[in-house]
């Protein structure tokens, strides 16, 4: 699921996109150009960080699909976007502790871990094990012919099942399904739904779940 605003360029659009992440805090937010209204290409990703949208469509696109999966399976929005998303939703996580989820950090991990435990997080190996099985996932829905095995192996999980298992475990869905539902907003969100985390409920649950 995407949500989508279609707006001129104007103050207001800032209120509509905050709005409408807080509504639907588990899907990418997608936004329109309205007709009229025009935009060099090279300036999308300008926009997209300015604005913090995950993609940006133009009227005049021929290949509008296929932008919008190029850029909701951007293997760098996760790691860019992450932080950002979490305080959207009601999250307060330093930036260095997602920082570390991403990759083990220099020095001591104590300050980090106090962090974890002050605030009631999830442990700093659960976080690593999500978003490992996040980034394969963003990996297939932005190559959908590639193999599930061949992308899990990629990012070192040693079979299929393990991967299958983890994706089970933390989204609640399978690979195949999870491929085609673009972006990893709605992991995240199922997996803290999960966890107990949410401090919110969206109008509608992601993937049909309840």
């Amino acid at each position: 699921m995407v949500q989508g605003v279609t707006y001129p360029l104007g103050p207001e659009i800032t209120a509509e996109i905050e709005s409408t992440t807080r509504q639907y805090p588990y899907a990418p937010l997608a936004m329109e150009i309205a007709p009229g209204h025009r935009i060099h290409p090279a300036d999308v990703l300008r926009l997209r960080t300015l604005l913090s949208v995950r993609a940006i469509l133009l009227p005049s696109d021929p290949e509008r699909k296929a932008q919008l999966r190029s850029q909701l399976s951007d293997p760098d929005s996760l790691r860019c976007g992450l932080g950002h998303w979490l305080r959207r939703v009601g999250l307060s996580v330093p930036d260095q502790f997602v920082a570390a989820a991403f990759e083990v950090p220099p020095g001591s991990l104590s300050a980090i871990t106090s962090t974890q435990k002050r605030r009631g997080l999830p442990p700093l190996r659960e976080w690593r094990a999500v978003l490992k099985a996040v980034q394969v996932t963003v990996d297939l829905q932005r190559f959908p012919q590639k193999s599930i095995l061949r992308t899990a192996l990629e990012h070192n999980y040693q079979e299929h099942s393990s991967y299958t298992h983890a994706v089970r475990r933390h989204f609640g869905t399978n690979p195949r399904t999870a491929r085609h539902a673009l972006g990893w907003e709605w992991m995240i969100w199922t997996w803290l739904k999960r966890r107990g985390l949410v401090p919110v409920t969206p109008k509608r649950a992601p993937l049909g779940q309840a």
